[in-house]
């Protein structure tokens, strides 16, 4: 539209001879490519990249944090930019050279998948002309779809043998190995200073009592089937905070804390 008003005015300048309109074609013309540059510069050189910690299960429609930054080459101010999912464009604020933006992702496919690209797109400075751009922020792993009818195969919880000795208990609390993020006032100190392990205090004083989720209960099933139940199992655990562990073919997994992370990262790999 605005190549088609600047050769418009051109075409009636030259018929009519008039200089203020050829001056005022010349001024839309040279607005008109500044517009295309100036857009196409303001969305040069960013990147998007996933928060970490962050998983999907397959099946489930979830929201992902991203984040957009400034790559160091194109280190500058960005005005005007907005990201598109779906049928709507939502602006975000990018003055402090960094912004995170929440979009809804489901994924059927359990695995290591790339995630679905994003639309930024900018009309800075005029609106004149938009600029855009199809960008992925990497990959994600994803659970399998979870799928009931594990407590039903092997139900509740029962002692599971630790992975270090028993002399290593103290008190009422019996000992894991530490997760990164766990509270320091856990720690066992003591223990940590004659053997340099570092084991965190579980506060189970039955011992070790855990659940456990074993592939051999379920594979019966068939692998993907085996791994949607045992997705299930884990995932309620972690709602209800109880430490398992969990045993596949080629891997054992143990959560003293209930925290689901790593037993998911392995199904969506096995």
């Amino acid at each position: 539209m605005v190549a088609f008003s600047t050769l418009g005015v051109f075409a009636i300048a030259l018929r009519i001879q008039n200089n203020m309109l050829l001056l005022i074609a010349l001024a839309l013309f040279i607005l008109f490519l500044m517009s295309l540059v100036w857009a196409g510069r303001n969305l040069a050189g960013l990147s998007l990249s996933l928060q970490p910690d962050q998983r999907l299960v397959a099946g489930v429609t979830q929201n992902l944090t991203i984040t957009i930054k400034n790559n160091q080459q194109f280190d500058r101010p960005r005005h005007l930019l907005a990201v598109k999912t779906g049928k709507t464009s939502a602006p975000f604020d990018f003055s402090l050279g960094v912004a995170s933006i929440s979009i809804p992702v489901n994924i059927e496919t359990r695995g290591r998948m790339a995630l679905p690209p994003i639309l930024i797109e900018s009309e800075f400075p005029f609106g004149l002309a938009r600029c855009w751009s199809w960008v992925s922020a990497g990959e994600v792993l994803v659970a399998p779809a979870p799928r009931s009818g594990y407590a039903n195969k092997t139900h509740a919880s029962k002692r599971h043998g630790q992975d270090h000795d028993d002399e290593e208990a103290s008190g009422a609390d019996s000992l894991a190995d530490y997760i990164p993020g766990t509270a320091q006032t856990r720690i066992h100190w003591k223990r940590f200073a004659a053997t340099g392990r570092l084991l965190v205090k579980t506060g189970d004083q039955t011992g070790g009592d855990r659940l456990v989720i074993d592939y051999a209960a379920v594979r019966s099933f068939g692998h993907e089937q085996a791994l949607q139940m045992m997705c299930a199992a884990v995932l309620e655990a972690e709602q209800q905070q109880l430490p398992f562990v969990m045993i596949l073919p080629q891997q054992e997994i143990s959560s003293p804390t209930g925290r689901a992370g790593e037993a998911l990262d392995a199904l969506a790999l096995a």
